[in-house]
């Protein structure tokens, strides 16, 4: 997990880099959230930042940070935004928590309910032995809040979600020093053709309180034995303008995990979120 590792946190260091170069215009309050967009902004230039925090010194040594941001720029010509999300966690001086992820797209209405998109993710894990995952596709979104706000209110409650798409994807794992861990089927290199599929549930509480619920199903078009799936759950509680409780539970499923990788992953993050004007 060395050179590779390292050589994937540099790329995904200047992804981030290149992409906060993208987009100018005044900054505006943001409406609604969801998992990797938000749907509902003022035209403009929009800024997200989100860090968490944890240290402890003495008989026992723990260190875990995670840093969020997000961009959007939102013109009548479209929405481009992008997410990047990166985590670690050590204990005594050992890292057992290594993971980046960034992802840009662009949307494009065509029809009320209906836009298209494009999109590139940069992502890299090292206690999967991901080394690196690079993918650029396309697809169709077929938003049904907008159709219920169309004939109730400017905006809904509740929202659904759905989206079809293709992508191209290239997977760089770390096998081992004994090359028995790499994908069951590819390797330690795999380039294929998925179709990436997502459900997403909104719901408005309260004023300050939404919750939203998020499911990927990403396939090999050529083996369907070969599948991922991710659902994650989300409670944003607001504390004012400005301020935002955050708590959200994520379950990844790999139908055909590296070798010495479990299927299923559990994650469960807390913390606060400051929204920028």
């Amino acid at each position: 997990m060395g050179q590779s590792m390292q050589d994937s946190r540099q790329y995904f260091l200047m992804f981030i880099i290149s992409m906060m170069m993208l987009g100018t215009g005044p900054i505006n309050a943001q409406v609604n959230t969801e998992s990797l967009r938000k749907t509902i902004q003022e035209p403009g230039f929009h800024f997200n930042l989100g860090a968490t925090l944890n240290l402890m010194d003495g008989n026992r040594n723990l260190f875990q940070t995670q840093i969020k941001t997000r961009f959007d720029q939102v013109q009548p010509w479209g929405h481009l935004f992008l997410v990047s999300n990166y985590k670690m966690s050590s204990k005594d001086e050992t890292i057992f928590v290594n993971q980046g992820f960034a992802h840009l797209r662009f949307m494009k209405k065509l029809t009320p309910g209906y836009s298209g998109e494009v999109f590139s993710q940069l992502e890299f894990n090292e206690f999967i032995r991901l080394s690196q995952r690079t993918l650029v596709g396309a697809g169709l979104r077929f938003n049904h809040s907008s159709l219920i706000g169309r004939h109730h209110s400017s905006k809904a409650p509740l929202s659904m979600v759905f989206g079809l798409g293709l992508m191209l994807e290239r997977e760089s794992i770390d096998v081992g020093s004994d090359a028995s861990a790499g994908d069951p089927v590819h390797g330690d290199l795999a380039e294929l053709l998925r179709s990436s599929n997502y459900f997403v549930l909104a719901y408005a509480l309260r004023e300050n309180v939404n919750i939203q619920f998020t499911t990927y199903y990403q396939v090999d078009t050529k083996r369907i034995q070969d599948y991922r799936l991710l659902s994650q759950s989300l409670i944003e509680v607001g504390l004012g303008k400005r301020l935002a409780l955050t708590s959200e539970l994520n379950i990844r499923y790999d139908s055909e995990a590296p070798g010495g990788v479990k299927a299923r992953d559990l994650e469960y993050t807390q913390g606060l979120t400051f929204k920028f004007k």
